[in-house]
């Protein structure tokens, strides 16, 4: 286990999601592999905020705790039709008929409804604001941050994103 101290952690919430598309999508992650991709953002010592379904929930805690960072994480379980962005579900599988890129195997109606609502996602968590930061973040889930999967950029290294984190800027990035 590896603690923290908080005025280490750098002044932004991360927001992100963990969904099970699988049960839509033969071709879409399965459960485990979902949470293989995801261990890599899990183990970053910052604020996080995670939306996800309860199929996922009691791992992401016990893996934030087992990294010592549970006392700066937020978990929320929202069914995945209970998203705002689901209100569109028919809207997206007519669209996807007509439309030739949205309808890709490797992905779904309901994978494309949770990217839509990512803005969702971190509009309530700057509302709710559990932690008191200036600054947010959306970080996909599955960037696969370990260095021989990793999906995150070239020439990662294990702090990158702590340091793009802590940079102080009034910017939009």
């Amino acid at each position: 286990m590896n603690v923290f101290n908080v005025s280490d952690v750098p002044d932004c919430t991360v927001v992100t999601c963990c969904y099970d598309t699988s049960k839509f999508n033969s071709h879409a992650l399965s459960v485990s592999e979902a949470l293989k991709r995801f261990d890599g953002v899990l183990q970053l010592p910052v604020y996080l905020i995670v939306y996800t379904e309860t199929c996922f929930y009691n791992e992401i805690v016990e893996k934030r705790r087992s990294y010592g960072h549970e006392h700066i994480t937020v978990v929320h379980t929202v069914a995945i039709e209970k998203l705002w962005a689901f209100q569109y579900l028919q809207t997206v599988k007519e669209n996807r008929k007509i439309y030739f890129p949205t309808g890709d195997q490797r992905t779904s109606p309901e994978s494309h409804l949770i990217t839509m609502n990512k803005a969702d996602f971190v509009l309530r968590s700057i509302e709710e604001n559990p932690f008191s930061t200036n600054k947010f973040c959306w970080l996909d889930a599955f960037l696969t941050l370990d260095t021989t999967l990793n999906r995150c950029c070239e020439n990662y290294e294990p702090n990158m994103i702590l340091r793009i984190l802590n940079i102080q800027s009034e910017k939009f990035w």
